[in-house]
């Protein structure tokens, strides 16, 4: 099992994602795999789908968006606060408990023990609301996770001078970068 928390301009990072979780889910079979993610080697037989009294259990990866943030309610914290700075508010907060315990019930009811489920792993992005969030979800649902990891790979989308409300006013207080960013649009 996987646990992402990620932000919502994640898209760019899910396109180089997408076909990696879908190598990990197929188990890196020769025929699943796009050639350039395939390994040069032989497969074990526990990973031969084609052979079911061998076959792993199946990989289970559940996005999780960041709870509520500051910039949620008000895009104007963008001008005070990076966006990698940008906390939780407390709705947020509950929000990432509430997804914890939501977590802890699926788990119980799915497999009853940790024991029996085996590895789950939590990958978060270094932005604060992202790591609170993976706090408030371990609240609810620590005895399930084995590791947590932060990537780098799972950070939003840097949208620069046009972040937050920094949009509203950006063609007339850059008129070149303006100029540039919708030749590259079109």
């Amino acid at each position: 099992v996987i646990l992402i928390t990620v932000g919502v301009n994640v898209i760019v990072s899910l396109v180089v994602l997408v076909p990696i979780l879908w190598c990990l889910v197929r188990r890196f079979t020769p025929s699943s795999c796009p050639p350039f993610f395939r390994r040069n080697r032989p497969f074990s037989v526990k990973s031969d789908p084609l052979n079911p009294t061998h076959a792993r259990p199946p990989l289970n990866i559940f996005l999780i968006r960041h709870g509520e943030s500051t910039a949620n309610e008000n895009d104007e914290v963008y001008r005070a606060t990076p966006d990698h700075q940008v906390p939780l508010t407390m709705r947020g907060n509950r929000m990432a408990v509430d997804a914890g315990q939501f977590l802890n019930d699926f788990f119980t009811n799915k497999y009853g023990t940790p024991a029996k489920m085996g590895k789950c792993r939590m990958y978060v992005s270094p932005f604060l609301r992202t790591r609170s969030t993976a706090e408030g979800v371990l609240m609810g649902c620590s005895k399930w996770i084995s590791s947590v990891r932060e990537s780098v790979y799972l950070v939003e989308q840097d949208w620069g001078l046009f972040e937050g409300p920094g949009i509203k006013d950006a063609e007339a207080k850059y008129p070149m970068e303006w100029a540039r960013c919708q030749a590259m649009a079109d």
